[in-house]
This record gives C-alpha cells, sequence and structure tokens, in this order.
C-alpha cells in the first residue's frame, strides 16, 4: 500500500445535506494531532458494512472488521473512526458546516466492549477539511491471528430538495491499511416502497447489484456492493426516494400512458390528476382540510370521472386491483406484469401496500371526495 494515498482526499462530492458513514482507518498522534498512520504490518481481512434505513430520518449502522497482524510482533495502534465534515471552502454546498454526529456509538473487539476518546484530524493534514471528530480507541493486535472490530452507530440522513435520502459512505481510509482488503461488502436497506435508487456508480472491482430481501418478516429493497483484494481509493454514495413528488411525476413512464388508457371507450378520463395532486400535497400546510377555494375551482371546471382519479392514485404506486380490466387500463394490454424493483410510476408492484401512499396523496382522495360531495361547491 502506498503511503501517497493519504493525500489523495481532494472532495469532488457535492455536500447538500450529504450523510457520511466512516471506514476504520489507523490512527497517529493524540488529542487535537490525529493523522491517520499507514500500517505495514496488519491487514484488513474482510469488511462487512450493514447500513438500514431504520426511519425517514436516520441510517443504523453496523460495521464489522477482521484483521489479522502478519508480523511476528504484537501490533499496538491507536484506532480512529472519523466523522464526516462538509466544509464549503471546498466548493461544495453544505446544508451545516460541522460534524454528521455519530449517535450512540459502541465498538468492541473480539466481542469487548472498549472505550472511545474524542480527537480530531491535524488541521494541516489533508483530511482536515472533510474529516470532523475522530472516534478513538487502544487495539492489539497479536502476532498472527486474527482480530475482530465491531462498530454500531446511527446518523442522520443528508436530503435535497426533491427528497431524496442520501448516504455516503467513506472507504478511502480504508486504504491505510497494510496490502489490499481481502473482501468488502457493503449492503444498504431500503424501504420497500423506496420507487427510486442511486447507486452512485462505483468503479470496478466493486460490483452492484439491487435486489428485494425478507428479513425477520420485513421486506427490503438492498443494494449490496462487494469486491475481492480491493484498495479503495473513492468513497461510495447511495440515495432512495420513497416519494412521488407532485411535481415530479409528469417525467415518470408511463405517466402519459396511463391516463389515455383510462377507459377511452366511456370517455372516462381524469382531466385534471396532476392538479388533483399538487392540490392535495398543499393542504399539508392547512390542517390537510380542502379550502373553499380548492374545491369550488375544480367543481366549476370538473375533474372528469372521480373513480377514475382515485384508481389513478393507486395506480400511481403500482398496486394490482380485482378487476383485469383495470390492470390493463392503468398498466398496458400486458396487464399485472411486475419489472424489477425499484418499480416506476404506473409500473406493477408486487410489493404493493397501503402505506406507499403518502400524506399527500390521503389528501388528494380527501379533496376529490370533498368535490363529489359537492357538486355545487362549497
Amino acid at each position: 500500500m502506498n503511503a501517497h494515498l493519504l493525500g489523495l482526499i481532494a472532495l469532488t462530492w457535492l455536500c447538500i445535506g450529504r450523510t457520511s458513514l466512516a471506514n476504520d482507518s489507523s490512527m497517529g498522534g493524540s488529542g487535537a494531532d490525529l493523522v491517520p498512520l499507514a500500517r505495514s504490518d496488519v491487514h484488513m481481512l474482510s469488511e462487512d458494512i450493514l447500513i438500514v434505513a431504520a426511519d425517514d430520518d436516520h441510517w443504523a449502522i453496523t460495521a464489522n472488521y477482521v484483521f489479522v497482524n502478519r508480523s511476528q510482533q504484537a501490533a499496538r495502534i491507536q484506532v480512529g473512526f472519523p466523522e464526516y465534515h462538509c466544509d464549503s471552502s471546498l466548493g461544495g454546498d453544505c446544508v451545516a458546516e460541522r460534524p454528521v454526529d455519530f449517535k450512540s456509538l459502541q465498538t468492541t473487539i473480539d466481542g469487548k466492549p472498549v472505550k472511545h476518546r474524542k480527537g480530531r484530524v491535524r488541521s494541516d493534514h489533508p483530511w482536515s477539511l472533510e474529516l470532523g471528530n475522530v472516534w478513538v480507541y487502544d487495539a492489539v493486535f497479536p502476532p498472527d491471528k486474527t482480530v475482530h472490530i465491531a462498530h454500531s452507530y446511527r446518523m442522520l440522513h443528508g436530503g435535497n430538495v426533491s427528497a431524496d435520502h442520501l448516504g455516503y459512505y467513506v472507504t478511502r481510509t480504508g486504504a491505510v491499511w497494510a496490502g489490499t482488503i481481502g473482501k468488502a461488502r457493503f449492503r444498504v436497506r431500503v424501504p420497500i416502497s423506496s420507487n427510486s435508487i442511486d447507486t452512485g456508480n462505483p468503479a470496478p472491482p466493486l460490483q452492484t447489484t439491487v435486489h428485494v430481501i425478507k428479513e425477520q418478516g420485513q421486506l427490503f429493497g438492498e443494494i449490496v456492493y462487494t469486491a475481492e483484494n480491493w484498495e479503495p481509493t473513492a468513497d461510495l454514495f447511495f440515495s432512495y426516494r420513497n416519494t412521488r413528488h407532485p411535481y415530479l411525476d409528469d417525467m415518470a413512464p408511463g405517466y402519459e400512458a396511463a391516463l389515455k388508457r383510462a377507459n377511452p371507450q366511456t370517455g372516462l378520463h381524469c382531466t385534471r390528476f396532476m392538479d388533483l395532486r399538487e392540490e392535495g400535497h398543499l393542504m399539508q400546510r392547512s390542517a390537510d382540510v380542502p379550502t373553499a377555494e380548492q374545491v369550488n375551482d375544480f367543481v366549476k371546471t370538473g375533474i372528469g370521472d372521480a373513480r377514475t382519479c382515485r384508481n389513478l392514485l393507486f395506480a400511481l404506486h403500482g398496486k394490482r386491483f380485482k378487476r383485469p380490466a383495470l390492470n390493463r387500463q392503468f398498466y398496458g394490454p400486458a396487464g399485472f406484469e411486475p419489472g424489477t424493483f425499484p418499480f416506476e410510476a404506473f409500473e406493477p408492484n408486487p410489493y404493493f401496500n397501503n402505506s406507499m401512499l403518502s400524506r399527500g396523496d390521503w389528501n388528494t382522495l380527501k379533496l376529490i371526495e370533498t368535490i363529489v360531495a359537492n357538486p355545487n361547491g362549497l
């Protein structure tokens, strides 16, 4: 492993609310004088990182590492676990220029808990603008034996204007251990309701797959990154979205086709579907109650067939209808034939459940019912 890798840390990602996770790195110095320290005798045999979207705000991370000291002498190393720090001087747009703190951080070495000390990377080091606090602990690596280190902690998601949940995992710090990383696996679990996933398209040799798994009776979408004999030179970025933004749906594949198929034989169309959804989402700002102005506007112009409007909201998320004719109406001649996860708008989703409808969607249903119940307006 070349020591000059430590200087190749120029940040190229924009830091718009980005959440960073981190890889273990050996550290030298203490207190405010911490710098990463390359080791020639300790190898990382494997790392297995599980990152779960625990709720709408947090990632829950479990990280397991296996190291081996191939020398004939014990290696006593001060190990650091860094937090990412977004600094606008690097050219990014930072929501908050502070470290994205680890919550409830726990570390064990061979199953035994260890205590952390709080430090920082030295201010003149190339990493100082990107890494904030570093949680430091001492580890002893006996000669020619394996050592298991595990971390668990929680962090806030990053976010953006498109309602994406962002994650960023620092892997370049793993390059300071001797040799290459024998086996690496990163699993990112996101809600089954996710309709958009970005894997970040990492460079080879990292391989990426996306699939659906069932864990303890719960379904997840899962991004898996794997590599062998890996020397990380870049970090992982990933994101998911589990809401259908009212201003983005008209760009979704299948939207226009679904509207055109809305029972043309009988002329049952939802003529203002996008307007209804937009107003339904705006209702969240007014105690979830339709205003007279909203209702009267739609009563004046009409919305078309109310039942079609209601069904479109469920078809948007891929619901399977009991009537085959409805499945053909909203999904095309093939009817209910799912694609692959994640599912686009108006694509059959075998994992659909009503919880996939957002608060704005339910408000849209409420708005439609109010319009139907008041044909002369409020």
